[in-house]
């Protein structure tokens, strides 16, 4: 259930994922500026080509979600996420589903895990 004044994924469930393409101005633009880019985050040190909407997504739904999960991104924006996984395996594949279907709706680059069961992957 929705509530007034909440988007979609801030009243989506624990263990539900989510796969987001960058906004048109976004793509255009290129990768954020050095400054806008995340840098560290509770699991470790994020990848200088993560977006802005990706880490706002990642610290927000992704860090304390329950059971096996993964985040992938792609250098130009586009994510996906999975918790609540039977397995490492499952939520990395599922993950990455999510950010290629994402990044279909862009002209980027394709996806990599960069967190697994929030462990930080280089």
């Amino acid at each position: 259930l929705q509530m007034a004044g909440q988007s979609a994924v801030e009243a989506a469930p624990a263990g539900v994922n989510e796969a987001a393409a960058p906004p048109q101005a976004a793509r255009e633009a290129g990768p954020p500026a050095a400054a806008a880019s995340p840098s560290a985050d509770a699991a470790g040190p994020l990848p200088p080509d993560m977006s802005v909407d990706a880490t706002n997504v990642y610290r927000a739904f992704y860090l304390n979600a329950p059971g096996h999960k993964a985040f992938a991104i792609s250098g130009d924006g586009a994510h996906g996420w999975r918790a609540g996984a039977r397995s490492q395996d499952e939520a990395r594949g599922d993950a990455l589903t999510r950010c290629m279907t994402a990044r279909a709706r862009s002209d980027g680059e394709g996806c990599r895990v960069i967190d697994a069961d929030g462990q930080i992957e280089e």
